[in-house]
């Protein structure tokens, strides 16, 4: 196994490398609000949509700009493992999530944000995150 965070050879590591840790939007305006459908939050140990979140389980280092991780997400009283491919940009500007289709590009943040507390549901009754939301999406 890799040290934590190692991205120099293909293998499994114990959390994000920090080059893929921030805060991501579809729309880099949308950024100064964390409430946009688009936005997502990674952590070196945790993926975080619009309104679902996951500690991660397990993820692999395809690359020093590819990682798959796979995260036990949970949200609007539902839990399911999902499997995600982040791919960087070489400027590592924006974050690719590769999926069934066309990817979803996300721009880097300015500046993390602040969470919501803990428990706090300021967005209760808004759509989850497409991507995360479909346990079609989760792979073997």
């Amino acid at each position: 196994m890799l040290a934590s965070g190692q991205v120099g050879a293909v293998g499994r590591v114990a959390s994000i490398p920090r080059q893929f840790t921030g805060e991501w939007d579809t729309v880099l305006a949308a950024c100064k609000s964390r409430e946009g459908d688009d936005h997502l939050s990674l952590s070196t140990a945790q993926v975080w949509f619009y309104e679902s979140i996951g500690p991660v389980q397990s993820l692999r280092v395809l690359g020093p700009l590819d990682i798959v991780v796979d995260a036990q997400m949970s949200g609007e009283g539902e839990t399911w493992l999902a499997h995600y491919h982040f791919r960087l940009s070489r400027d590592k500007r924006s974050l690719s999530l590769l999926d069934e289709g066309q990817p979803v590009v996300y721009q880097r943040c300015p500046m993390p944000l602040p969470r919501p507390r803990a428990g706090r549901s300021a967005l209760k009754g808004a759509p989850i995150h497409p991507i995360s939301a479909s346990p079609s999406r989760i792979s073997p």
